[in-house]
């Protein structure tokens, strides 16, 4: 895959590769946000929009998900491990939204 910004090259590799140069895996927490929650996530990156947390996975010394998952395992009624996509290998390069 090549991407193009302007028509100039400004990444060439296979989507597998650029998603994992580019782009992060997330967990989305879905809970309300609380004191409580809050506290679970005391030191480890993350953020709250809408209805659930965002936590960076790729390279956090000191989270294990399985850990945090198991542990908290009362709290959460729903979750997903979102990866990223060529839309975001695409906005990371050139600063813009793909236009269709």
């Amino acid at each position: 895959v090549v991407i193009l910004d302007k028509g100039r090259i400004v990444a060439e590799d296979t989507p597998a590769a650029l998603k994992r140069k580019y782009t992060n895996t997330k967990l989305i927490w879905y809970v309300e946000k609380c004191s409580d929650n809050e506290a679970v996530l005391k030191g480890i990156e993350h953020s709250y929009e809408a209805d659930h947390y965002i936590v960076p996975l790729e390279s956090k010394e000191g989270f294990h998900l399985s850990e945090f998952l198991y542990t908290n395992r009362n709290k959460i009624r729903d979750y997903e491990i979102v990866k990223g996509s060529m839309d975001d290998v695409f906005l990371h390069l050139t600063g813009r939204k793909l236009e269709v």
